[in-house]
């Protein structure tokens, strides 16, 4: 199991890695990383990542793998909300499929112009993934280009944190 997370491509559990369509339905809040000033030049930022629980008028409440956290939105330096993942290897991947009985056919039929037949959909799945992986509507990003009352819709509680709500009883699903 060791050796596996060293393969991990990304820190954002599943459940929280939404598609387009999820989104409204989901019953969590979106995956946040947030960048936290430095106490000092020569230490690095602090960072931390969760999914977005609330936020109230100066905090921001973020559910870590440990504990509900609540951060000062003055202490942040950048913040980054994944609101569902981008789709470029999904297209990628059924470009490939739709392409691959024009390669069966090259192989089996000894005929190159079965390649030729499948380029319009290499070329359009291609450049749809190209375009697609550097989208970054998926993301809103604080302060550069939101700012962080954009967020306010994508966590789990959008109206703030509820009074009656036992904080050491949360946990990531």
């Amino acid at each position: 199991m060791t050796l596996f997370e060293g393969c991990k491509t990304s820190k954002i559990p599943a459940s929280y890695k939404l598609s387009p369509n999820e989104v409204r339905s989901g019953i969590t809040g979106s995956w946040i990383k947030l960048i936290l000033q430095s106490k000092s030049d020569l230490e690095p930022s602090p960072e931390f990542s969760g999914e977005l629980i609330a936020i109230q008028t100066d905090t921001i409440y973020v559910l870590t793998e440990t504990r509900l956290e609540a951060v000062s939105s003055k202490m942040i330096d950048e913040a980054v909300l994944q609101i569902y993942t981008n789709q470029a290897k999904k297209i990628a991947t059924i470009t490939g499929l739709l392409y691959s009985p024009n390669i069966l056919g090259a192989i089996f039929k000894n005929a190159g112009a079965y390649l030729i037949l499948g380029m319009p959909w290499i070329l359009t799945g291609t450049i749809t993934a190209i375009s697609e992986s550097y989208d970054d509507s998926n993301l809103l990003i604080y302060p550069a280009k939101n700012p962080i009352n954009d967020f306010k819709m994508f966590a789990r509680f959008p109206m703030g944190l509820p009074k009656d709500i036992d904080r050491k009883r949360m946990h990531l699903l």
